[in-house]
């Protein structure tokens, strides 16, 4: 999962994926708006090219394989949307999953910041490993100097690595795993569209109660 921050507090968002199918008609990721939250720009591409991109709604899922095949689609769900594309061919694949998520970073009273789970149960198939990198778009470094981090959920690892922020599993998720990823950024750093009334140490505080 690349994770690409912007000045206003959006990012630009791939995720790649590895994977084995013999079954199905597609892969489907939920994503929960949380009332602040929205997704853009959607796009799908696999080894032979870019996915038809069909209009926010109009994904079938009691389509056939064949209908699906070479599609993608935004799916209204409650609470957030559903990203969804056809398998298209059984096998060992590589998918590349491509969007803007808008208001990801948040303008804190005290800070700017974000705890967001990059990946979670809600979709068709669940990774045995993952990889999360969160960078400035611009390529400006994040550094430990400006930005503090902390990771949920998972057996592994998070740090800073020549200007940005590395994430990932030293074991298998499983079970009620999930990879949740917390920044506070000095202010400065971005300019985040988003404005909350409130501090960042509140949802650090519950973050952290959480975790426990």
């Amino acid at each position: 999962v690349d994770v690409a921050l912007r000045n206003d507090g959006s990012a630009y968002i791939t995720q790649e994926f590895h994977a084995y199918t013999d079954e199905g008609t597609e892969f489907y990721l939920d994503y929960l708006d949380s009332g602040v939250l929205s997704i853009t720009d959607f796009l799908v591409s696999d080894e032979n090219g870019s996915y038809e991109v069909l209009p926010e709604g109009a994904w079938d899922v009691d389509a056939s394989f064949e209908e699906k095949s070479g599609k993608c689609g935004l799916l209204p769900i409650d609470g957030g949307v559903e990203l969804c594309w056809g398998v298209t061919e059984y096998g060992e694949r590589r998918y590349a999953v491509e969007y803007v998520l808008h208001g990801l970073v948040g303008s804190y009273t005290d800070t700017d910041g974000f705890n967001y789970r990059f990946v979670n149960a809600d979709m068709s198939f669940f990774p045995t490993n993952a990889v999360v990198t969160i960078r400035n778009q611009d390529g400006a470094p994040l550094t430990d100097e400006e930005c503090d981090v902390w990771a949920f959920g998972f057996d592994g690892q998070i740090q800073f690595e020549d200007g940005v922020i590395h994430a990932w599993t030293e074991s298998a998720l499983e079970g009620g795993a999930n990879m949740t990823v917390m920044v506070a950024l000095q202010k400065g750093v971005l300019s985040p569209a988003r404005r909350v009334a409130d501090s960042f140490l509140t949802v650090k505080a519950r973050a952290l109660e959480g975790s426990g």
